[in-house]
């Protein structure tokens, strides 16, 4: 048999592209990527919303390692006050590392470190060269003992030692402030330090306000794990 070439019109047309969905479909499919989109966004709107930014809030009084009142109180008498004032200026050290924005004044604590270093030496000269003064005689009286004058250098012991008294009293009212910032509490809370135990107690009161709020904080990590 003799064969005949293929009539090219009757071949299917290869070069003809697809045809294209139909209007309707089209707008089907842009209006589901469109809804999808719309809930991916309120999605992570929603996520943004519910999620708190991130602050770097500090380690707070982790600071602060928990430390017996009754230890600060019989450092004090041990070392004739000198642990006292080291108390003092190891808080204000910590409180101003942990907040940098507030510190306590580098100079304030300074002079107040001075003013006690003179005191201790003045006690220490008086007491070496002028210990008569000390001493109290037979059959003296109250009226006779304030009329005996004192040497010039008690009298400054006595001056240098009410100035330290004050000064440390402040301190402890600045660290009290600096206490209350870093727990962020207000008055009538638990942890909230008051003024005039701050300033009658100082460093027993505050030291037991900071085992608190350790204690505190301890038992809320419990609580939660």
């Amino acid at each position: 048999m003799s064969s005949f070439p293929e009539d090219p019109e009757s071949r299917p047309d290869t070069s003809t592209p697809p045809k294209s969905p139909a209007n309707g479909s089209t707008q089907s499919d842009s209006s589901r990527e469109s809804a999808s989109e719309n809930g991916r966004l309120e999605a992570g709107e929603n996520n943004t919303s519910n999620e708190p930014p991130h602050q770097d809030k500090g380690p707070g009084i982790a600071v602060f390692n928990s430390f017996s009142v009754w230890y600060v109180l019989g450092l004090t008498i041990l070392t004739q006050g000198l642990y006292f004032m080291y108390w003092h200026w190891h808080r204000s050290k910590k409180l101003n590392e942990a907040l940098p924005e507030n510190p306590i004044s580098s100079t304030f604590i300074n002079n107040v470190v001075a003013a006690y270093i003179v005191y201790i030496g003045l006690v220490v000269y008086a007491s070496v060269y002028f210990p008569e003064a000390l001493q109290v005689p037979e059959g003296a009286t109250v009226e006779s003992l304030a009329a005996q004058p004192l040497p010039g250098v008690w009298v400054a012991v006595q001056i240098f030692g009410n100035i330290v008294l004050i000064l440390t009293a402040i301190w402890s009212y600045k660290i009290r402030n600096r206490l209350n910032q870093l727990l962020a509490v207000e008055k009538g809370q638990p942890l909230w330090s008051g003024p005039i135990l701050a300033v009658l107690f100082q460093a027993f009161y505050l030291q037991w306000k900071i085992n608190k709020a350790l204690e505190t904080e301890t038992n809320q990590l419990i609580r939660r794990f």
